[in-house]
């Protein structure tokens, strides 16, 4: 049974919020609340190769490490990335399935003292992302992700 345009509208909605609350959650570092915007056995490719974060646990770890990733030259403590995510696309497969294709410019930097305004590094890369959701118990979960960098910035 086809779907109707209401249906589809939902879908997209849903799966475009999911990409968007996911780099949020990434970029505040809260790994759990991350992870639960995957399916249970959901997968996070890592870049250039077939090895994967499984699982909402090794997500959440993952996401929970940021901090020591990023900006060079700041303390691990007062890094800060930013992913500002373009070009959401989302394609409706099936009333169980949906692609999220979007661009990813990262924005790197530091913390400054209470009440002052940190130091960006600037735009680090842009990435191209390609995410399949799918309809689970718990609703529209990213079933796996993958990211590709497609620009280094110098």
């Amino acid at each position: 049974m086809a779907l109707s345009d209401t249906e589809r509208h939902a879908i997209e909605w849903e799966c475009a919020q999911n990409i968007v609350r996911f780099y949020n959650r990434l970029d505040g570092v809260r790994g759990e609340e991350a992870a639960a915007l995957f399916a249970k056995d959901g997968k996070w490719f890592r870049e250039g190769d077939e090895s994967a974060y499984t699982g909402r646990e090794e997500i959440a770890h993952h996401v929970n490490t940021l901090p020591t990733r990023g900006a060079s030259g700041f303390a691990p403590e007062l890094k800060m990335v930013f992913h500002l995510v373009n070009n959401i696309e989302v394609t409706v497969l099936d009333a169980e399935t949906a692609e999220v294709r979007a661009l990813t410019a990262i924005v790197s930097g530091g913390r400054a003292a209470a009440g002052e305004v940190g130091t960006a590094k600037g735009v680090s890369s842009i990435l191209r992302t390609l995410e399949v959701h799918k309809k689970t118990d718990e609703g529209w979960k990213i079933s796996t992700k993958r990211t590709q960098r497609e620009l280094r910035i110098g």
